[in-house]
């Protein structure tokens, strides 16, 4: 019987060398430990989160506008209900 071994797709990665400050490193270190990951791959996805995090934040004003819209669209159709209700009554 043959086994296939899975597939790893090839990445582009490039090797960094950085200092970091040791506090930080042993929070990384507890962190893959909770969710069972390797090191490097945690500073991976806490880097990517950060990254989402920072773009979602940059996006923030865009959606804060987006939503004054919807409600005052929201406040006009009611308030014109409001009076098609009143102008039925009398």
């Amino acid at each position: 019987m043959k086994i296939k071994m899975a597939q790893i797709e090839k990445r582009d990665i490039t090797r960094v060398s950085i200092n970091l400050p040791t506090p930080m490193v042993k929070k990384v270190k507890e962190y893959a430990l909770e969710l069972g990951l390797p090191i490097t791959q945690s500073y991976t996805v806490l880097i990517n989160m950060g990254l989402e995090q920072k773009q979602l934040y940059n996006s923030l004003p865009e959606l804060i506008k987006s939503a004054n819209t919807l409600k005052d669209i929201y406040d006009n159709s009611e308030s014109a209900f409001t009076n098609s209700e009143e102008e039925k009554k009398q």
